[in-house]
């Protein structure tokens, strides 16, 4: 274990000056550069030349509270991946990122980005503050959407203030392709975050301020964010310098408002992540217990309590105990931990101008900290400072960060690293190419369906700067099983013999990396195909589609007109947002909207002809008011699905993969035979959609043909 402390507290005393490195200036709650606007001010101010040396030991004066240190490690015992000549000469990525998009194409001055992503088809969200300049009358805060992987973005304005009365926007992805941004913004004295959250199908749904936040200013600019994954929404919003409180969001509103989590080592610099088992971490550079400044993490261990640890005390070669960081990211892994990074201020010797490393470490379910050494993952000449990390399905870190290496003081680039434990990827330049000189900063980062999306601010087009995306596919996972048709479906697995008997019958297939992604929800178009090729239903041609939002060249055209003839789905009214009446005022099917436990078992046993009359109550939760109760029931009777531990069945719940092939495959092997399904009359608007019977829209997301489109997604349970 490296500089471990457990249940720490540390006050700072009262301090003139605030900052702990007067290179640093205060801006949205954060510590952030001072940079100025020009690239060609930073190429004639700033040279790499001697400036005044940092902050005063006098002006860090520490109280230390409860201080429990547990140091069992030598203080220079830190762990080195590598060191690179990361010179301009280093090559571009071969044939991995794409060209970098322009995506604010604006006039104005496009600001620190952050990116959320899809994960079943690779849409994005990309959150920015744009400013007004020349002209410095007002603030926007924007968000730009597209549909699909690498298409158009539409762009929305979703507030406008004063100008610099708002920032620190930060987006963050669910498993069902919503995408969440929050933000602080200001109004006369009045500062209060905000949240918003961007649907499947890019439009808005929810722009709200977030409730007990609002307050004089200074007040809490300070943001983070990060998504469990029961789709929860986790935040932090800070106040300058002085204290952390944490926020929690369902989708019925904010169910935990104001929980302090620090009011102690003036933290700043926000970050946050939750595990896959649900354990919610925060990260922050505050005032260290001697010089200087460390990175803390604060793990939620229960309601209102928090185990703070300094992770980054015995930091760094030279100068133990004495180190300079900034800017920390956290990222959640595949096994239920987390990856830190943050940037750290070479002492070995400490020179001026300062040259700073990128620092990474990895905490462990039920240890944590404990024997995960601090790398130093990258060591040059000149400044890490800015950087995002993210962590794929295999547990492979990924990390952008912006250096200045081998250019002006500030002029930064940026570099590329992946890896884990101690062993890291050399330096790249992902972007040189494209960049043509023009500085890259302040990199944000997500991974999700195996693409890495990243978004920075660069002036190539736009001397102010503008925001660019890119994307880069990331190599599918080792198999669990090898020799399986499925990576991720091994014998032994709850729903191996169904997804096997329906893959072997055609009835379903996976994906193009080898995968099925079982615990992956399922949708309607989906549905149908599986329902119409299990069930024999017969093929349907009807002179016109009759769904508006289902042409003939959708890929599951023929199964949705097939699952419509056999009175097994309807559709939606037409008329409704983004769905507008043709001539023939055609309903909309809504294909990739997901479908809930309780529509499959009213579709599948409707599909195989199960009538038979039922009464009592199976499940706690599925009275005979429910509109899916008869179908539940006979399901239920027949063995073919079941419920959860406590009682319930939970008919409001999306359907997972793995889920839907037990419940087809024992419905094909019931008795019962498949009766003739007779066609319904053309589709009129009042058609009844089956849907989940709340006034709730289910998200929906946009198809890619020939692959399944589907959303990752944490459920589990027996069908």
């Amino acid at each position: 274990m490296m500089g471990k402390r457990h249940g720490q507290a540390l006050q700072a005393s009262p301090n003139p000056n605030p900052n702990p490195n007067p290179d640093h200036r205060h801006h949205s709650g954060g510590l952030r550069l001072i940079k100025h606007r020009h690239r060609e001010e930073y190429i004639t101010a700033m040279r790499r030349t001697f400036y005044p040396a940092a902050l005063p030991v006098g002006a860090v004066v520490l109280i230390v509270v409860a201080l429990v240190l547990s140091l069992t490690s030598n203080p220079g015992n830190i762990a080195t991946a590598a060191i690179y000549n990361i010179g301009v000469n280093n090559p571009d990525v071969p044939a991995a990122w794409i060209n970098p998009i322009n995506v604010s194409n604006s006039t104005l001055y496009d600001n620190n980005s952050s990116v959320g992503a899809a994960p079943a088809n690779g849409a994005v969200t990309i959150g920015w503050e744009q400013r007004q300049e020349p002209g410095y009358s007002y603030n926007n805060i924007i968000e730009a959407s597209n549909t699909v992987l690498g298409g158009p973005f539409n762009l929305d304005v979703l507030h406008r203030t004063g100008y610099k009365e708002s920032g620190n926007v930060v987006v963050r992805h669910d498993s069902l392709g919503r995408r969440h941004i929050v933000w602080w913004e200001q109004s006369g004295n009045t500062v209060c975050d905000y949240y918003a959250r961007i649907e499947a199908n890019g439009v808005r749904s929810i722009l709200e301020p977030v409730p007990g936040t609002c307050g004089p200013s200074p007040s809490l600019k300070g943001t983070a964010l990060a998504i469990g994954p029961d789709n929860t929404v986790h935040a932090l919003f800070g106040r300058d310098n002085s204290a952390i409180y944490y926020f929690q969001r369902t989708d019925t509103g904010w169910v935990v408002q104001n929980e302090l989590v620090t009011a102690s080592n003036a933290p700043t610099s926000l970050t946050l992540a939750v595990s896959t088992q649900g354990t919610v971490m925060a990260a922050w550079m505050g005032y260290a217990p001697t010089l200087y400044y460390d990175i803390y993490t604060g793990t939620r261990t229960a309601p209102g309590q928090w185990l703070i640890e300094d992770v980054s005390y015995n930091c760094c070669s030279g100068c133990p105990a004495e180190s300079r960081t900034y800017i920390p990211t956290l990222a959640s892994d595949p096994n239920g931990g987390f990856r830190l990074a943050w940037a750290d201020e070479q002492c070995d010797p400490r020179t001026n101008p300062r040259t700073t490393d990128l620092y990474y470490r990895e905490w462990v379910p039920g240890t944590g900290w404990n024997n995960q050494p601090l790398v130093r993952v990258v060591v040059d000449s000149g400044e890490v400072y800015n950087h995002a990390i993210a962590v794929d399905d295999s547990g492979v870190a990924h990390i952008l960060f912006d250096d200045d290496t081998d250019r002006a003081f500030h002029d930064y680039i940026i570099r590329y690293v992946s890896g884990s434990g101690t062993t890291f990827s050399p330096p790249t330049l992902p972007f040189n190419s494209w960049a043509h000189g023009a500085y890259q900063k302040v990199p944000s980062l997500d991974y999700a369906g195996g693409y890495l999306h990243a978004t920075f601010n660069s002036d190539r087009d736009d001397p102010r700067k503008e925001v660019y995306y890119s994307y880069n596919m990331v190599g599918p996972p080792p198999s669990r099983c090898p020799g399986e048709r499925y990576r991720d479906v091994c014998p032994g697995d709850t729903f191996y013999t169904y997804i096997m008997n329906l893959t072997n019958l055609g009835v379903i297939s996976g994906y193009s990396d080898g995968t099925f992604r079982p615990d992956n929800p399922l949708t309607r178009g989906q549905t149908t195909k599986i329902l119409k090729l299990a069930a024999n239903l017969p093929d349907v041609q009807p002179p016109q589609p009759s769904f508006a939002d289902v042409p003939t060249t959708h890929p599951f055209y023929s199964y949705v007109e097939a699952a419509y003839a056999a009175g097994i789905m309807t559709g939606y009214a037409c008329g409704g947002p983004g769905e507008p009446c043709d001539p023939q005022n055609r309903p909309y099917f809504r294909p990739d909207n997901m479908v809930t436990r309780g529509q499959l078992s009213k579709m599948t046993a409707l599909a195989f002809g199960f009538n038979e009359p039922v009464s009592g109550q199976t499940f706690s939760d599925v009275p005979p008011s429910n509109p899916f109760y008869v179908y539940i029931e006979r399901m239920a009777r027949r063995g073919i699905i079941g419920g959860y531990s406590d009682g319930t069945f939970r008919p409001n719940n999306p359907v997972t993969r793995g889920q839907a092939c037990k419940i087809v495959d024992n419905s094909r092997l019931q008795p019962t035979p498949t009766p003739t399904p007779v066609a319904t009359s053309t589709p009129t608007s009042t058609s009844t959609p089956i849907a989940t019977p709340t006034d709730t829209p289910v998200p929906t997301t946009t198809p890619t043909p020939q692959t399944p489109t589907v959303t990752p997604t944490s459920l589990t349970g027996q069908s």
